[in-house]
Formats: C-alpha cells, structure tokens, sequence
C-alpha cells in the first residue's frame, strides 16, 4: 500500500512527463532531485520525530515512574558522544571537555537540512521562471506543452495548435526590437553584432538565452555547495574530503563506525539526576538507529550530487557553445526545414536559400527565437518541432523577408520618404486634367504618354481620369482620354490568396494590387498598357506574384 500510495504521488507531480522550458539536466537538478529530498526528509521524519529515534540504557536503575523517558528525552536533546562502552566508565563531569569533539548533534537536524536543501535545489528554477515570463512577455512553459500535447492530437487539432503556436512565437518575435534610434541604441546594436553572447538585451533577442546561462551556473553552484554543505553540517574530519567515497571504502574494508566514528550506531550521554535529595551522575548508554538510516541516505547523496555537479558543469559548457557558435544555430533550422522539403544542399538555388536561412535566424528569430525552438525539440520530439519551424518559415517569407530588421537607419528613410513624397504631391498638383490650375513648380515635366517616376508617386497621385483616384497614371496630356474595350480577366480573388486564369496578353485586365505595391515596383519600360491612362503591372514578373500571393 505505502509503495503504491509513493508511486501514485510521484505521477501526480508529473514528475515522469513533465515538459518545460528546461532540458533534462534541469530536470535532474529541481525535478529528479527535489523529490528524492522530499521522500528521504519525510521518511527521516517519521523515523526521527514520530518513531523511537535512540533507545538509553543506565546500569543502575532510577527508581519512579516515566524516569527512562526523561532519560532518552535528555540524551536526544543534549546530544551523545560517539565513544565506546569501554570507555564510559572513566566519563565523569570534568573531562567532558576532552570528548567534546566527539559530541554528536547533526542527527536531530537531519530533516531540515534535507527540506532545505529540496529548496536550494529548486530555487533557481523559481528565478528562470520569474525571468523567462518578463523577458518573453508571454508563458512560454505554456507554449512547450501545446507542442507536447500536439504530438498526441488529430491532425486537424494538431494544425491548430501548431498554427496557435505560430502564432504566439511570432508575436514574441517581432514586437520585441529595438525601435529607438539615439546614439546609445546604435552603438549598443554594433556592439550586439560582435559580441552578442556578451550582451543580454531583451530588444536585442539575447537576454532570455544569456539568463538561462547564469540559472545554469547557479544551477552548478548550488550543487558543489551542497557538497560543502554536507561535508561542515556532518562534521567530516579534514582526512574525507571525499567523504561519500571515504566511507563506501570502509564499508568495503570492513571498518566500521568504531574505528572511523562517522555516523556511530552507540553513543554515551552523561547527566546529572537528583535523586533522594542527593545529585547523582549518571553516564547512559544509547542506540542509535537512526545513523544506519542516515549513514546509507549520506552516501547515496553525496554520489548523487557530486555527478550531478559533474553534468551541471558539462551543460553550461555545452550551452555556452550552442550561444556563441552561431554556425550551430543555423544548421539546427536547417535540419527541420531539410524534414519539410525546403531546403536542399543539392538543388541548384541552395546557396541563395542558405543566405535565406542564414537572414532567418539572424534578423528574425535570434538567439532567443532559436533557444526556445530548441527547447521545444527537447521536450516535445524533433517531429512538431518541424512542423512549427516550417510555419514559422513561411510567414516570414509572407511578411518579413524584405523587412531589414538590423537597419539603424530604417526610421530615418522612412521620414525622407515621406517628406518626398509629401512634395511630389505639391508639385504636381497643378498637373492638367486635375483640376489644381498651373503647377506651381517645374520640378515635374512630363510628355504625353511618359511614364511617372517611380520615386514621385505618391498616394493618391492621378492626372486625368482616374476611376478610384489610387493607382498611379501614366500623363496622357489630356484630362479624360477615351477608355480602351478590354476584355474582362476571369479571376478568383481572395484577401490571402489570386488565382488567375490567362488568355491572351490584350484580354489583361490589372488586378486590385495594394497601394504599397505600385510605390515600391519601378514601371518596366516599354511594357505598360495604358487603359485610360492607367499604369499596368506586368504579369510575366515574378515580383508580381510573390507581392501579391504574400497577402
């Protein structure tokens, strides 16, 4: 029943299936660890304070009832000292100084150092949880466990979580970055550029990953402590600095606690008894069966922490390099876009797609983006973990490839722009056929039939006929030119996706392309209809589908 009832413990603390923001030497530090402390502090517990703990005997018996009680009380409270029954005999008041540093007084302590060790072992798991949630913004243990539960669903759930997932991570992506443009920020972005592993800046897409390297050191710290812990609050002599492979080779040896006097099973504890009016000394001789319990949980743990010290040293090692070997991050997207089919080192356009990637990770992801993408594959399988880095993939491509997130200078273009095209408007706002008079300016001159600039076409900029007063015009020279029969373009048009159906190239009929789209596309020369003076797109540039079909 007692097994049963542990083991039924242990899965309600999902101890076994648990997945977070943690890789499993984590696990082993505030999972694995803190619950071995708390079967071994509640089992010392029970033995120590609800069991009998030590057992006293006094050769000369002391007349009255509840006396051997008071006895035992008092030998467990001053504590006993670790000698031989041989050598109780001579114990008097006086030389009790020279024992004293045989005197034993950890074994009344031994639960509360096991409970505060659990906390020690579990306290850095409180910071990484504290920090992660404000460096994110969001509960990202909450996104690994929509990973985890996508490997078990359907696969129309399975698509929504993994599209809800996309979702929340792009958001964390994007918002966070630096959209200041002082001094300080710029210089903080080129020194970002050189040593980004040294430089921990939410904005910047680094202070998640650089603070999960500090938990881990205090994660390796807190572990070597123990050891000292353990070594000063058991009282070690300076010849077992070693003190768990000290003892295992006395075991083996055959020296017992008589000769090592480490975790004795008998002890002598001296006191004072009034009886019949006269003060009597009086030397006990207790059991202690609690140190048999307690010398086989020592040697267990010492071993059990000092590995886990080893391998806590080897994961901040092994971090450190998966930070600063930026090479390693991008062969590790590489390898689930390889799962999707999107990326090929055999097909011809491979070293453009791998600059693609290269930008991917770099400008969009970072090395938080890449951090938390490799915690999911940790916890949840590199299957799901695919899936949403190919989701992620895409709607970069839809939305963010030409987007220079690293541009210092974005801001400033950005004004110039309009500043450009806030005059292009004045000065050919007299243009004939608007309706403005004269243009006040000659900075804008154009012949019937020229084409506008690119870089002077504002929003909203028309000469002559314009049905919706958007698009940019070609300058006719004449207010309303006659409009061309044109067949209509049989299209299906909707807002994320065109599929169009081509006749011939005089039934081309242009699409409704965003205002943003004839701003940035320079007209090709020598290969614009001009439909009531109206400037067409080609439908032969590829620019023209991947604008339009990113939508």
């Amino acid at each position: 029943m007692v097994g049963s009832d542990l083991i039924d413990m242990f899965n309600k603390f999902k101890v076994t299936t648990y997945v977070g923001l943690e890789d499993f030497v984590d696990k082993l530090n505030f999972l694995f660890t803190c619950s071995f402390l708390m079967i071994c502090c509640t089992v010392v517990t029970v033995k120590t304070y609800f069991m009998s703990p030590l057992s006293c005997y006094i050769a000369t018996p002391v007349s009255g009832t509840g006396n051997m009680d008071y006895v035992n009380a008092w030998c467990w409270a001053e504590g006993t000292y670790a000698i031989d029954v041989r050598d109780m005999d001579g114990l008097n008041v006086h030389n009790l100084d020279n024992i004293s540093h045989l005197k034993i007084h950890y074994y009344q302590w031994v639960p509360f150092v096991l409970g505060l060790q659990c906390c020690l072992f579990y306290m850095p798991r409180v910071i990484w949880q504290f920090f992660s949630h404000n460096c994110s913004g969001t509960d990202l243990e909450y996104i690994v466990s929509l990973s985890n539960d996508a490997v078990h669903a359907e696969p129309e759930k399975r698509k929504k979580l993994v599209d809800y997932i996309n979702r929340n991570l792009v958001n964390v992506f994007y918002q966070h970055r630096e959209y200041r443009t002082s001094g300080l920020t710029v210089l903080k972005r080129q020194m970002h550029r050189v040593f980004s592993f040294l430089i921990p800046s939410k904005r910047l897409g680094t202070k998640l990953v650089n603070f999960y390297l500090v938990v881990k050191i205090l994660y390796a710290v807190n572990s070597v402590g123990q050891l000292y812990l353990m070594h000063t609050f058991l009282r070690m002599p300076g010849s077992y600095p070693f003190f768990g492979i000290d003892l295992l080779r006395n075991l083996s040896h055959g020296q017992d606690w008589q000769n090592t006097k480490i975790f004795p099973r008998i002890g002598g504890c001296g006191m004072m008894l009034k009886i019949a009016g006269a003060t009597h000394w009086q030397i006990a001789q207790c059991a202690l069966p609690v140190n048999m319990l307690n010398e086989k949980l020592y040697i267990f743990l010492w071993f059990w922490i000092f590995l886990l010290s080893i391998l806590n040293c080897l994961s901040i090692l092994r971090w450190a390099i998966r930070i600063t070997m930026l090479p390693r991050q991008y062969k590790f997207i590489k390898k689930f876009l390889r799962l999707n089919g999107v990326y090929n080192r055999d097909s011809a356009d491979s070293h453009g797609l791998k600059k693609a990637i290269r930008q991917f990770c770099k400008a969009f992801l970072r090395q938080d983006g890449v951090f938390i993408l490799k915690m999911i594959s940790i916890n949840t399988g590199d299957v799901i973990c695919s899936d949403i880095v190919h989701r992620l993939w895409e709607t970069y491509k839809k939305k963010y490839i030409e987007r220079d997130f690293r541009d210092d200078t974005e801001y400033e273009h950005s004004q110039a722009a309009a500043a450009a095209a806030a005059a292009a408007a004045a000065a050919v706002s007299g243009a004939p056929g608007s309706g403005g008079g004269e243009a006040p300016s000659q900075a804008l001159k154009l012949q019937p039939g020229e084409i506008v600039p690119d870089t002077m076409r504002p929003i909203g900029f028309t000469t002559g006929g314009s049905d919706d007063g958007k698009r940019p015009l070609l300058h006719s020279g004449s207010p309303t030119p006659p409009p061309q029969p044109m067949q209509p373009l049989s299209a299906t048009s909707s807002p994320h996706k065109s599929t169009m159906k081509l006749k011939t190239s005089s039934q081309l009929q242009p699409p409704a392309l965003p205002d943003r789209f004839y701003q940035q596309q320079a007209a090709p020369p020598n290969h614009a209809l001009s439909n009531g003076g109206k400037l067409l797109p080609r439908f032969d540039s590829p620019n023209v589908y991947t604008e339009d079909m990113r939508k």
